[in-house]
């Protein structure tokens, strides 16, 4: 009884080291998102370390490097996809290249982390998954703070089954899906400035108006007195 007992403990004992040194194992070879989220763009470039004080991987430094950069872009759209073939992404490409835009697809973590420490931080939450990021390639001014450009763009998009809207980022300004869509109806810069430009227009005229015909009633009312016999 003694010796069955005895080697039941013994061969516990071995499988809680094995466990144990696994874990070890595991957990020094695994960058996990908090060790990538430590990662700065001012970082990158100067061998960056993990917070186990390993070098980060280069595949990774040089997405964080390509999404920092990414960021700089005047207009970002952010859609997640689902299960996209290779037939459907160049068709995809395609229909955004005549718009005058690209698509990157972004691992969800590494971008968070190029996120963190920058202006856009707010836009972490729309990278939970698989996201493709839609930019503006032509870089034209008449184009960089352009909505209406947005909104053709999420117009082709919006047909696109396996793909949904997330947010769009323009010049400095951050967009959910509703707040968007708002601003997309309000109209370009130049149709503003010509409803403008018609309201003062037709205000000034009506002003006009007014004013010939209160001299009018005035030149009306003197004559009327002019010709008043006077006692």
């Amino acid at each position: 009884m003694f010796r069955l007992c005895a080697k039941v403990n013994i061969t516990k004992g071995i499988e809680f080291c094995a466990r144990r040194s696994a874990l070890r194992s595991f957990s020094l070879t695994t960058t996990s998102f908090t060790e990538v989220a430590s990662l700065t763009p001012d970082a990158i470039g100067n061998d960056p370390l993990t917070l186990y004080g390993r070098k980060v991987p280069e595949r990774k430094q040089y997405l964080m490097h390509g999404y920092t950069q990414l960021l700089d872009n005047p207009q970002l759209m952010v859609y997640q996809h689902n299960n996209f073939a290779v037939s459907e992404f160049r068709a995809l490409q395609l229909a955004a290249s005549k718009k005058g835009f690209k698509i990157r697809a972004c691992r969800a973590g590494i971008m968070r982390a190029a996120l963190k420490d920058s202006p856009f931080e707010a836009m972490s939450p729309l990278f939970g998954g698989p996201a493709f990021v839609f930019y503006n390639a032509t870089q034209q001014e008449e184009n960089v703070t352009s909505v209406a450009n947005v909104k053709s763009m999420y117009d082709i998009l919006s047909k696109q089954r396996k793909l949904l809207f997330l947010g769009a980022k323009i010049d400095t300004l951050l967009f959910s899906k509703e707040s968007f869509l708002k601003l997309s109806k309000i109209g370009s810069l130049p149709q503003l400035q010509s409803q403008l430009l018609g309201a003062l227009s037709s205000s000034g005229s009506r002003l006009t108006n007014l004013l010939d015909s209160e001299s009018q009633v005035l030149v009306q009312l003197l004559k009327q007195h002019s010709e008043t016999p006077q006692e």
